[in-house]
């Protein structure tokens, strides 16, 4: 059996890094410069900050402010060799004083991932996988960030059990667990460069850039990666669809990364055992209130499905497979800052 977690930037920010996309504009907008177009380009995020919580969805919208191709290459090139930089400060925040407890802590949650799952979700869950050959777990893990958080500490926690990941105990069967592959979706500071911007087309708002190739190798991240590291793309994709069960942890869920929630759709209609277990992040969900539950795991289906650019009738045939948990710690992540 496979199973693939998508990694993404909350899993960062749950080591307590300032990882968050308004964190970095914040101290962005505060550097000085004598260039007019990149102290113009700072005025335009200035005046709609609430936009850039979603920084690469707010390049493609700012298309329509800055539509000089080479105006906006350099302030996109600006923003870029900025974020890195903040970036990298921020993975260098962690001293990697991990104590043995949480090491294990943490390789014991990453393999438990049907845990967190209750009543009728968990009866349906274990029906798929008693159809399953689980005698041995695949883990491989595609990574949406920049850093290496995720694989550092992953690797540090390994090594503390001779590399080896065990056992875990899938409902009454004793499965062996071995270690797959650790993809970075859009590169990383190891293995630039790193891929940042828009799915496709329609989130770029400025209608004469649309078809504009240049725009389109700045902006759209499914070209860049497929002219860049094609073999790394194809094999992302070729993961998702050897999965039989996949996690998503940290993600949004937006509508930058649509080409892969529809192939993860196209993945559960194609195969009938296939379970995806959403972490979802909801701050206002009251775990006392039944209708904040509901409501939660409503809206989250519902962005999935609405961000793979598919339908309601797609939705209702595959709903009893798409799992929410919401605001758990699956990894137990503990990290101790400088």
């Amino acid at each position: 059996m496979n199973v693939t977690y998508l990694i993404g930037n909350g899993f960062d920010i749950a080591c307590g890094l300032k990882t968050r996309f308004t964190d970095f504009v914040k101290e962005y907008l505060s550097t000085i410069t004598d260039d007019t177009d990149i102290c113009s380009f700072m005025s335009l995020i200035q005046q709609d900050l609430c936009t850039w919580a979603d920084a690469e969805y707010a390049f493609g919208q700012l298309t329509e402010n800055i539509n000089n191709v080479k105006q906006f290459k350099k302030c996109y090139r600006d923003f870029i060799k900025q974020l890195k930089q903040y970036l990298q400060a921020q993975q260098n925040v962690l001293n990697g004083k991990i104590l043995k407890k949480e090491k294990m802590a943490f390789i014991r949650g990453l393999k438990s991932f049907q845990r967190f799952l209750v009543d009728e979700p968990r009866r349906e869950f274990e029906s798929c996988v008693n159809c399953m050959d689980t005698q041995t777990i695949q883990y491989n893990f595609l990574v949406f960030n920049y850093t290496e958080v995720f694989e550092n500490l992953l690797k540090r926690s390994l090594a503390e059990l001779s590399g080896n990941l065990g056992k875990v105990d899938l409902f009454g069967k004793d499965c062996d667990c071995i270690l797959g592959n650790t993809i970075y979706v859009h590169g990383s500071f190891a293995s630039p460069p790193i891929i940042f911007g828009v799915n496709d087309t329609e989130q770029i708002r400025y209608l004469l850039h649309k078809e504009n190739p240049d725009m389109a190798q700045i902006l759209i991240k499914p070209v860049a990666n497929k002219e860049l590291s094609p073999d790394r793309f194809n094999n992302c994709l070729e993961i998702i669809r050897q999965s039989d069960i996949i996690c998503s942890y940290g993600m949004s869920i937006g509508l930058t990364d649509s080409i892969w929630w529809n192939e993860i759709l196209n993945w559960l209609a194609g195969k009938e055992n296939a379970n995806f277990i959403i972490h979802y992040w909801e701050p206002e969900c009251d775990f006392s209130i039944a209708d904040d539950v509901m409501q939660t795991i409503k809206d989250c289906k519902k962005k999935f499905i609405s961000n793979s650019k598919s339908n309601t009738r797609t939705y209702k045939s595959l709903k009893d497979r798409i799992h929410v948990v919401i605001n758990q710690n699956p990894f137990h992540i503990v990290m101790h800052a400088q």
